[in-house]
This record gives C-alpha cells, structure tokens and sequence, in this order.
C-alpha cells in the first residue's frame, strides 16, 4: 500500500470514497517496499465468470456461457489468459478450456470474442466444483492482475442442483514478487493466493491497545487527533500506515505527523479475521494526542 521509493501515498476519506495525495516521509511506522499505489474508491475492472446457459444432468449435455471483461485502464495490447478447470467426474464435450482474450473494450475486436460456450456432460453423481482463472500481464511496471470463480453442482440421478450464477474468489495483484489483494481501492500484501473477497471478511482489524502521541512544545494538536488508514498482518503487526486527509482539514506539518506516527508504532492490534482464520488487513483509526502537561 506504499507508493514509490521517493513518495508516499496519503488518503482523503470523503464520504466512502479515497482520493489519493502525496506526503513526505516521517519516522515511527514501519515501511513496505515496492509496493503498488492504491487506485482509490475503485473496484477491480476485470473479471471472469460463467453461467449455464440450460439446467445440467446426470449424462445429460450442456453449456456454460463463460465470459471475461476489462476496463479502460488496459491498453489495446493487454492481453487475458482466462483457463476453466472441468473436474474429473464431467466430460468436456466442447469449447475452450484456455483461451486468450484483448480484454481492452476499446479494441477493434467484436465483445463476442470476449465470451464463448463450453459444453460438458455429467458422467458421475456426485458434488462438483468448476473453477475459472483469468490473469491480466501487463509487463513488470504495472504488474499483473488476477481473478477467479467457482460454480458449485451436485449431480443425482433424476435432479441436478447448481448455482445460477458463479461465486468470485479473489481479485488480486502481483508485481515485482508480491501479491496484494484488491480492497476498497487499497492493495493489501498477502502472503499467497486466497479463496475470498474484501468484502467476505467477517472482522476487521481492531486496536487492543493505543498510545497518546506527544506533541512538540507550542504546538497546537489536532483536536480529534491525526487519521490513519493502516495495514495490520495475519499476526497483527502493523505493517504500514498512512495519514489520511479529511474534508475541510488543510493537513498536518511534520510535527504533529512525526510524533503521531511513532505513536502508532506502539499500537497493538487483533487481526482480521476471514474463513476462519486471521488475514492481513486495513482498518481506519485516529491518533489521540496527550494533554498539554500531562
């Protein structure tokens, strides 16, 4: 969630949305490295994803419409690599399984180019799972990006129950060795692949214990202290912070961003918590800063 080596991304939270501004570096809060900037306020524009087109059965064909998209932010060269897993137990009748898409809506290619049919049958009862991947290169500066889905059915001998539409697993970025999740326009650093989106974690990160910055001496303190958005690990650790700029507030000079920021270096934190298990996260939080004199 860091920007570049020689700049830092800061957040301004205005209504639900981020717009992003640059700021100096400051002391106390650990740093990430490498790290892509955030796209705030937006979601993913790039997807796959497939239906069947009629109801499946046991020894019985049918299609699955498969269908990938990408946003204005692809070039006419960006190419998708867009690969459907049929599980053992279901047999390809025909269509595409791997297929190479321009995934740009600005390309001369007709959008049909961007969906296809793939016909399978049954050939086993049983409880299935047919997954799709699509993943987007665009060379080492911008990284790649990745989605997936799952279409759950369990074949009987006389009914076959079957999601109508597919379950999305992940929207994720990898640049330069590193994986982040896409999360409310943040990218935030994952150790490996998941099998759930931003908004299927169950809890967010929280704060276990703070601490009260300490201001210089005549300076004037914020009343309501300095926002943050941060990034908290599996293991809550604090693994990045960044001020965020509010509606009507003008910023904050060095010192009250310095010491507000070593503050936050003493914070402890629960991790978020998805599947069950505890993930990295953001969570948004404020910097109290102490009394004059106390």
């Amino acid at each position: 969630m860091v920007p570049s080596d020689s700049a830092r991304s800061r957040l301004r939270l205005a209504a639900l949305a981020f717009a992003v501004i640059v700021a100096g570096g400051a002391a106390g809060v650990p740093r990430a490295s490498a790290i892509p900037p955030p796209r705030p306020g937006e979601t993913p524009e790039f997807s796959i994803s497939a239906y069947f087109m009629g109801e499946p059965g046991y020894l019985r064909e049918s299609s699955l419409k498969v269908n990938v998209w990408g946003g204005a932010q692809y070039d006419s060269l960006a190419k998708g690599h867009a690969r459907i897993a049929i599980p053992e137990g279901i047999q390809l009748v025909s269509g595409d399984t791997l297929r190479d898409v321009l995934l740009s809506p600005f390309v001369s290619r007709p959008p049909s180019d961007r969906g296809w049919s793939v016909t399978i049958r049954p050939m086993r009862t049983g409880t299935y799972t047919i997954r799709g991947d699509l993943t987007v290169d665009e060379g080492p500066e911008r990284g790649r990006d990745e989605s997936g889905f799952e279409l759950s059915l369990d074949v009987r001998a006389d009914t076959t129950i079957f999601a109508p539409t597919p379950r999305v697993t992940r929207f994720e970025k990898v640049r330069e060795g590193r994986r982040f999740r896409y999360a409310d326009g943040l990218l935030v650093p994952i150790d490996s692949t998941e099998t759930f989106l931003e908004s299927e974690i169950t809890s967010k990160p929280r704060v276990v214990r703070e601490a009260r910055a300490i201001a210089p001496r005549g300076a004037g303190t914020p009343r309501d202290g300095v926002a943050f958005v941060a990034i908290v690990g599996a293991d809550g650790s604090l693994i990045d912070a960044m001020p965020v700029e509010e509606p009507g507030s003008l910023g904050f000079g060095p010192e009250i961003l310095g010491p507000a920021e070593e503050a936050l270096a003493s914070f402890r934190f629960a991790p978020a918590i998805a599947q069950g298990r505890a993930v990295p996260d953001y969570l948004a939080l404020r910097v109290r800063f102490k009394a004059p004199g106390r």
